[in-house]
Formats: structure tokens, C-alpha cells, sequence
């Protein structure tokens, strides 16, 4: 009788916390510097637990180039289902890329691309200078940047962004840094420091 009732406990137990793992949400949320959010929630049946989301394959559907600012170029992939939507002007300097969103996550803003130029003197985060920097790291290209999300000091509660440094002016990059869903801001990253270049 005893060994029955610790089967029957057993088992409730197991069906208990297997409940409450399939039924519970997981969310994904990102602040920016000015304190514009983004990410969403998905319920853990969905994807699975172990962050299966982050581990979805992707389908790159074709490779644009982004040209609109002078002085630089870079190359970032276009994923199935988020394909650009449109690309929105906010200065002579300052460029906005907006992605579709399959609708497979809530976003409380759309997912996008923001690229900037600004005309800061020769120095990296904080200041200090490029060649005193161990986190600026310098591309095949031979651009020398600073990617955020490499760093496991930067601030995690601030969009990842990529700076490009060139003698009088930096490029900074916050690239859509969603994993899942066909989607990986990882990929995109990659792509755009990889094919960077000033002209």
C-alpha cells in the first residue's frame, strides 16, 4: 500500500511540474538607451523549454545593401517572413530599416534596424581610445569596431548595437537582435560587421 501511494505521489508530482513548465510563458524583452522596449512572450509549448526558439533555423531569402548614408556601406541578410518592410529617412544621417513581423511574437515596437552617423573624434566606448581598447576588435575588412553583445560588461538592459570607427566620424548599428522564428539578429550582426566598409 505504501509503495503504491509513493508511485501515485510520484507521479502527481512529475504531472504537476510538467504542467506548470508546458503552461508557463517565456519573455523576451530589450531597452534601449531611451527607453523604448521590445520583445514579446510566447507560451513554453510552443517552442520548448530549453529555448528551443533560439535554436529555429532560418531562411536567408536574398542579401540587400545598405547605402543610403555617404562615407560607408554594409551588406545584412533578409529573412523569410521578416523581409524589409520599409526604410524610413529620420535624417541626411540617420536611417531607420523596418522588418515585417510574421506575427509568431507580439513586438511592443516593430522589429527594426537603426544606423547612425555621428561625428565623434577617434575613441571608443566610454572615451577611451581606439588603440587602448581590448574589446575593438578589427574586421576582414579592416574596419575597426566594437559590437556590444560581445562584451559581457556591456549594460544588458541596452539594445546591442555595433559601432564602426572611422578617423573623424563612427557608424553605430543596433541591429533587430531576435532569436527565433525564422529569425537571428546574431546572423545579421555577423553579416554586417563582416562586409562593413568605408568608402
Amino acid at each position: 500500500m505504501k509503495k503504491a501511494m509513493l508511485i501515485y505521489l510520484l507521479v502527481f508530482a512529475f504531472v504537476t511540474v510538467s504542467f506548470l513548465i508546458i503552461f508557463s510563458k517565456k519573455c523576451i524583452t530589450y531597452l534601449d538607451k531611451d527607453g523604448n522596449r521590445s520583445g514579446g512572450c510566447f507560451w513554453i509549448w510552443e517552442k520548448g523549454y530549453w529555448g528551443a526558439r533560439e535554436k529555429e533555423k532560418y531562411n536567408v531569402v536574398q542579401t540587400k545593401t545598405f547605402s543610403e548614408i555617404s562615407g560607408f556601406s554594409f551588406q545584412y541578410p533578409e529573412f523569410k517572413g521578416w523581409e524589409v518592410d520599409y526604410v524610413e529617412k529620420v535624417s541626411s544621417d540617420e536611417f531607420v530599416i523596418y522588418f515585417n513581423n510574421p506575427n509568431t511574437v507580439a513586438f511592443e515596437y516593430p522589429p527594426s534596424m537603426r544606423v547612425v552617423k555621428d561625428n565623434y573624434s577617434y575613441s571608443g566606448p566610454n572615451g577611451s581610445k581606439i588603440e587602448n581598447n581590448p574589446n575593438i576588435k578589427t574586421s576582414q575588412n579592416n574596419v575597426k569596431y566594437y559590437a556590444s553583445y560581445e562584451n559581457p560588461a556591456e549594460n544588458k538592459d541596452v539594445l546591442p548595437y555595433v559601432n564602426f570607427y572611422a578617423d573623424k566620424f563612427i557608424i553605430t548599428v543596433r541591429p533587430f537582435m531576435h532569436e527565433g522564428d525564422g529569425y537571428s539578429g546574431r546572423a545579421m550582426a555577423d553579416k554586417i560587421i563582416e562586409t562593413f566598409k568605408f568608402e
